[in-house]
């Protein structure tokens, strides 16, 4: 019947051509525009809460989706990681790196159809820097010392000094003025904001929790094929399975990671956290892991990874790298002997002009993983016949002893590479520079420094500052990975710090989610960046 209309449509035409277009060709006709699959919900459960979320911090996987799906930046991280415009149709960066001047899109419109212009821009950055550094991404936005907008649609962002990751701090919510400027920056709650710029904007919560978000017709880029998107908190695993298995949940982020076969109605992936266990080694002088030979024995000993491991594997600075599978302990052996700690004492430990070789291992008593990690650095340097002692402490005194005077050889800590919160690592701000933990300025000088410090082994190496620093000038993003990846191959040569694991996350999601363009993966933690264009198969 569809054709038949069709043609008599086209018939319609050759009788009256004054009054229609007609189209040039039968293929015009017949290939007419597939209409958009709009409409539906999506629903994702998730194991954790939302509750307060500021605008500056996320503090659980729950609060990182719900403002990634109702909220927009000048930036958004892409599905790897990586910033792409998002509010601005266009950036521009002085010679010298310290003037950004942002070009934000023409018409912008929050969700209540008003206007979204440069004011609103200007109102949340000033409003940010205000705040008491409290969070690694305000003491981020120090680097910005003033904020200014030409007209409506250009802003001008100075900086202190060239600063690269300002593109993916970019991605913090941009605020609406006209609704906010009358509050304490302090006490706004995100989650019960109803006037948003991202894909979707906040509907209501239902009787069980479950929090509504509905489509913005306003969004820049474009209205969202979904209609609504449901995000349901504080799920168990076993009713998230369920749920996916039976239609009602399209994806979940499990709590645990449970044996998933093929033949569940729903596929699976996993995906890294933003956190890492390591082990450092304390290289300052008169510590014995200052020897080079000592640190890649150890590791030759242990066989883990390494320092290149610590971005996220599916961003856009991962950098693949062969790893040594297998532990040799001959090999280990032969590195320490022609270290010249090639003698025993009557214990049968090894010395080097008559000093024993002997190493502090330092654990969290609270933290499981550590310590069987902790176990088994134990094993592999007891078997190069070095003497360890172990120190497994409370969170207070295992804290105290990563500064003046460094009672450590090797601590195991587990860090998070995250911008926003003490308490989770997020990944709606990831950005994969490294320089906290590796760059010479960032180290503990010693008893007179009273700043606190993440460079915890005490790395401090020219060339790593080098290139470091050329990826902080750098804006342009395939020149800073490049940059990046060059610091971090001078860190693994070195070894200051050895990567024991990643927690991952594990995601089932149904099968009749759909993707209009881009990419529906779900094995890196941005899969929501292109929600407004996911759609559900009939």
């Amino acid at each position: 019947m569809r054709r038949v209309i069709r043609w008599l449509g086209v018939v319609g035409c050759v009788w009256s051509l004054w009054a229609c277009q007609t189209p040039t060709s039968w293929q015009e006709v017949v290939n007419q525009p597939t209409p958009l699959p709009r409409g539906g919900r999506v629903t994702i459960a998730v194991p954790d809460d939302v509750a307060t979320v500021v605008p500056w911090q996320v503090t659980s996987r729950a609060s990182e989706l719900f403002v990634s799906l109702t909220h927009s930046g000048l930036m958004r991280l892409d599905d790897h990681g990586a910033p792409q415009p998002e509010l601005l149709a266009d950036w521009s960066a002085s010679s010298d790196g310290r003037v950004i001047t942002a070009t934000l899109h023409a018409d912008l419109k929050w969700s209540d159809a008003t206007p979204l212009t440069s004011a609103d821009v200007v109102f949340t950055y000033t409003a940010l820097k205000s705040l008491v550094a409290t969070a690694p991404v305000l003491a981020e936005l120090r680097h910005i010392t003033d904020v200014t907008a030409s007209d409506p649609l250009h802003v001008r962002f100075t900086l202190d000094a060239p600063y690269a990751p300002l593109l993916t701090l970019w991605a913090l919510p941009i605020l609406p003025k006209k609704v906010l400027a009358t509050q304490s920056i302090s006490s706004i709650n995100l989650r019960n904001l109803a006037t948003t710029a991202g894909a979707f904007t906040y509907k209501s919560v239902d009787a069980n929790g479950a929090i509504v978000l509905m489509s913005n017709p306003n969004y820049v880029q474009g209205a969202p094929l979904l209609d609504e998107i449901v995000l349901i908190p504080n799920s168990r695993d076993a009713t998230m399975v369920a749920g996916v298995g039976n239609g009602t949940i399209d994806i979940a982020e499990l709590q645990e990671a449970p044996q998933l076969n093929t033949t569940n109605p729903f596929s699976h992936t996993q995906y890294a956290q933003n956190v890492f266990g390591v082990a450092a080694f304390n290289l300052r002088p008169n510590h014995l892991f200052a020897d080079s030979a000592l640190r890649l024995a150890v590791q030759q000993a242990v066989s883990q990874t390494t320092t290149l491991e610590m971005v996220l594997p599916q961003s856009w600075a991962a950098t693949p790298i062969t790893i040594t599978t297998t532990a040799v302990l001959s090999d280990a052996k032969s590195l320490l002997d022609a270290a010249g700690w090639d003698t025993r004492d009557s214990a049968g430990i090894r010395q080097k002009a008559g000093v024993s070789l002997q190493a502090t291992i330092l654990a969290p008593a609270d933290n499981p993983r550590l310590l069987a990690q902790a176990d088994r650095y134990a094993n592999a340097i007891q078997a190069l016949d070095v003497a360890v002692v172990r120190r497994n402490l409370p969170h207070a005194e295992y804290v105290a002893q990563l500064i003046p005077p460094y009672d450590f050889d090797i601590a195991l800590l587990e860090l998070g590479n995250g911008r926003s919160s003490a308490q989770y690592a997020d990944t709606w701000l990831y950005d994969p520079d490294l320089r906290a933990l590796f760059y010479g300025g960032e180290r503990n000088q010693g008893a007179p420094d009273i700043r606190g410090s993440l460079n915890i082994a005490g790395f401090a190496d020219s060339a790593y500052d080098q290139a470091s620093d050329s990826a902080m000038k750098t804006y342009a993003i395939n020149a800073r990975g490049a940059a990046l990846a060059n610091a971090a191959q001078r860190a693994r040569i070195l070894v200051p710090y050895v990567v024991l694991y990643r927690p991952t996350t594990t995601v089932i999601y149904g099968r009749r989610l759909r993707v209009l363009t881009g990419s529906l993966r779900f094995d890196a933690p941005w899969y929501a960046t292109n929600a407004a264009r996911w759609f559900v198969q009939p």
